[in-house]
């Protein structure tokens, strides 16, 4: 028995026996010492994919034998049972109802086998996957650390707010108050009643 498979659910077998046989119909035959020759095609369809230990299939083909001279067709229809002991180690258990095409010289009959089959090539080697080295990005230069990059950084060295580019908050007169809150933003004043504003004072 050849046996191949031609998908993850369905396999192909060439099937040869040679049997001593007397239940062709056909009376030229010796009782007991007819040699015949049986060959057939199947097609298997297995419920499970190739990683299972247990596997059960269904069987239909066609087949033809030659027995006391003339050569009558067959179809065995039937099923089976698949064990994986290994890799490449197969235990097959079939029982076929072979349904005679020429009932006038073949009668129906039923065919079991128990065998074992071996891996004859060499299992596909699957290519490893190819390692895409992606660089590594670095981050933009922040010299300040006030997150805020130095090419956005009116003020890369000193740590401000982005509010102003990245630069300190402007006091030109430094008394504490914003120059956008400071009315006199050059004179040292004071801050009064929640307002900004800067007073010059003069002592005589």
């Amino acid at each position: 028995m050849y046996w191949r498979g031609l998908s993850n659910r369905i396999d192909l077998s060439a099937h040869y026996n040679g049997l001593f046989t007397d239940y062709s119909k056909n009376t030229s035959a010796s009782n007991g010492s007819d040699y015949a020759n049986e060959f057939d095609l199947s097609l298997h369809g297995r419920a499970l994919t190739d990683n299972h230990l247990f596997q059960p299939f269904v069987t239909v083909g066609i087949g033809v034998g030659g027995y006391g001279g003339r050569r009558d067709p067959y179809a065995p229809l039937g099923g089976g049972f698949q064990f994986i002991l290994q890799s490449i180690t197969y235990i097959f258990l079939q029982l076929n109802y072979r349904a005679s095409l020429n009932k006038t010289n073949l009668d129906n009959n039923l065919f079991y086998s128990l065998g074992i089959t071996e891996t004859i090539s060499k299992p596909k080697m699957h290519a490893a996957p190819k390692t895409v080295m992606i660089p590594a990005v670095e981050p933009p230069k922040d010299t300040g650390d006030d997150g805020i990059p130095d090419k956005d950084d009116k003020c890369p060295t000193v740590p401000d707010v982005a509010r102003y580019n990245g630069c300190p908050i402007p006091d030109t007169d430094g008394d504490g108050i914003n120059d956008e809150e400071d009315k006199c933003p050059t004179v040292p004043g004071v801050k009064k009643s929640g307002m900004a504003v800067s007073e010059r004072r003069n002592f005589a």
